[in-house]
């Protein structure tokens, strides 16, 4: 008897929902799978979460907006919800493995708490993740590639976002933090442009009235790596271990440039720390003393 209870109780945690149709809502809590079919979608919302402590795992399969000019697209939108005349706020959503490509803005976060958005690929999406007054969202482990708007967008409201060890591809802009947004750490990112005269104007982060934010350990290499107004954030950590350039110890960013002309690249090094010997200044608020020596 207590070992068919224990298998059951097992099974139940275990058990997958199939998404086997398009527009799908999730309204309960549970583990969700993208089914093996056409996810080519037309329409606004695609998957729709009202519910805490979900999880979505796409598979590593295409899930991709039929049609691109629609600026309404948004593939999967987790946000507050009524019920019963109560506002719920979800938490503990998380997204997994999904390729999500087309969309006016591929994932939606807004009025959710303490939630992960991990080991995606975005693709060729105007916006491809807006965070929208969220608590303690992390972000980890996914890489973005040639959309043409904003990477990751942290808006008004927004606070103790994590932006941690995803990959920047030819972004129109990699990250963006609006005014109201704070408490954000950005580290581990690698925002890498090319070459081609596409990428020239290409930025890597941009903070448009943000402050309170920590910025380390990144490395930028574009034309435009940082756009920011006169609102204080920090740029470096004195931390023991590896940075993202293979030194041994982290502090600021490394600031390059895809023709190897950015300050990490063309500043020296005279002691040999690891560290470029003056400082990177951005603005009379936002200085990088530590920036990496590349």
């Amino acid at each position: 008897m207590l070992l068919l209870i224990s298998l059951t109780l097992i099974g139940s945690v275990s058990a997958e929902t199939k998404i086997n149709s398009l527009p799908y809502t999730i309204t309960s809590p549970g583990n969700y799978v993208l089914g093996d079919y056409s996810h080519d979608y037309k329409g606004s919302v695609g998957i729709t979460v009202m519910s805490s402590d979900v999880t979505i795992d796409g598979q590593n399969l295409e899930f991709s907006a039929v049609d691109k000019l629609d600026s309404n697209s948004i593939g999967i939108k987790v946000s507050s919800y009524m019920k019963c005349g109560v506002l719920y706020t979800p938490h503990n959503v998380k997204i997994q493995n999904f390729k999500i490509s087309g969309f006016a803005t591929g994932i939606v976060f807004d009025r959710v708490k303490d939630s992960v958005i991990t080991k995606n690929e975005f693709m060729d999406n105007v916006k491809s993740v807006t965070l929208k007054s969220t608590t303690h969202t992390t972000i980890n482990y996914n890489t973005f590639t040639k959309d043409t708007g904003v990477g990751i967008t942290a808006e008004s409201g927004s606070t103790e976002t994590g932006i941690l060890t995803n990959t920047f591809n030819s972004e129109k802009l990699a990250m963006q933090l609006n005014g109201g947004s704070t408490t954000a750490t950005i580290k581990g990112n690698k925002v890498l442009a090319t070459t081609d005269p596409e990428d020239a104007e290409n930025i890597g982060i941009k903070i448009d009235g943000s402050s309170g934010n920590a910025i380390y350990n990144n490395l930028f290499n574009t034309f435009n790596n940082v756009k920011a107004t006169n609102t204080a954030n920090t740029w470096y950590l004195p931390t023991l271990g590896r940075n993202i350039v293979g030194g041994d110890s982290i502090g600021g960013n490394a600031w390059m440039m895809p023709d190897d002309t950015g300050f990490s690249q063309i500043k020296s090094d005279d002691n040999g720390d690891g560290f470029v010997d003056t400082p990177y200044i951005i603005n009379n608020l936002n200085k990088d003393v530590m920036p990496l020596k590349a």
